[in-house]
């Protein structure tokens, strides 16, 4: 996928972008380190277990590497949970998963809301207004996923999941009686998040949103790399846009590629230049490679020592 978009918008011109970038990329290395760190602590409140945040970041790390290379981008959270059984009791890693995932939407989806709006109060300069409420009427849609996962999480959907795997015909027999006493026990967890948790659910969402606003920052400072500088307004609508499309296109069979795919086409749509489209992503795409490859290199040293509970 990407060989084909160098191919299709000329590979000089894509190089002529990359080459300012220099040892900004360094700079960009550490945002992207400090945006991680931001969301690994808020995992790491949400687990609530002695377990060391060291250990939790090379999980963390094996897991978004996972997400990178799996449709709908959640195959890493079957990894992160395997990883920590060994470390902390099931219910407390599921239910942090669980709570991580919608903490996670819940900011990126504000964030999706707050670029068009905070363009449009300020004022439109390349984007007509016609286009600002296009993608106001986009992230409605792309919200409509994480409104029904808050409806599942309320209603408990540990047990619920549980209780539907039983009434299948052959998946049921292998479900142990324990299991859905695990289950209950992990929405017992979930919900606790809305009550006597509730300081560090605020928490969780105050250190998430600051990385989507480093995430902004990081887009901005690509842009002005490349040469294509943007104002703050105006990175923060781009970044809201890119979060819609990339929600779009999760069901392809690898977030790699079809997202810088999206974000090309985004650019072309709102009549940008489409190589600085696809420049600024591969750039980004560069950056979370290397955390990537950290990620997958821990996940092979976990799988040689037998870190996880094989068969769960």
């Amino acid at each position: 996928m990407l060989a084909v978009l160098v191919w299709q918008l000329g590979p000089l011109a894509i190089l002529e972008n990359l080459k300012h970038v220099g040892l900004g990329f360094l700079a960009l290395v550490a945002l992207g380190l400090l945006q991680t760190l931001l969301d690994q602590w808020a995992w790491f409140i949400a687990i609530a277990h002695p377990v060391s945040f060291a250990k939790v970041f090379w999980v963390s790390l094996a897991g978004a590497a996972v997400s990178a290379l799996t449709p709908l981008g959640e195959g890493g959270e079957v990894i992160k949970v395997n990883l920590l059984l060994d470390h902390c009791p099931s219910q407390k890693v599921v239910s942090a998963v669980l709570v991580w995932n919608l903490v996670y939407r819940l900011t990126k989806h504000a964030l999706i809301f707050l670029g068009p709006l905070l363009l449009w109060t300020i004022g439109p300069t390349h984007f007509g207004l016609d286009v600002l409420f296009l993608f106001l009427l986009a992230g409605v849609v792309a919200s409509i996923p994480t409104g029904l996962y808050l409806l599942l999480l309320v209603k408990g959907c540990a047990s619920w999941t549980v209780r539907l795997v039983q009434r299948a015909p052959l998946l049921g027999r292998v479900i142990k009686p324990s299991t859905l006493a695990k289950a209950m026990d992990t929405d017992a967890v979930v919900h606790s998040f809305f009550g006597e948790r509730r300081r560090d659910a605020l928490m969780m969402v105050a250190l998430m949103s600051i990385a989507k606003v480093l995430s902004v920052l990081e887009f901005y400072m690509v842009m002005y790399l490349i040469g294509a500088p943007v104002a703050l307004t105006e990175a923060f609508f781009l970044v809201a846009g890119i979060s819609v499309v990339r929600i779009f296109v999760s069901v392809a069979p690898v977030q790699i590629g079809f997202g810088e795919g999206g974000e090309t086409a985004l650019f072309a749509m709102l009549g940008l230049p489409p190589e600085v489209g696809f420049s600024q992503a591969f750039v980004r795409l560069a950056r979370a490679l290397l955390f990537n490859i950290v990620g997958l290199s821990y996940l092979a040293l976990a799988s040689i020592r037998g870190g996880g509970r094989r068969g769960r």
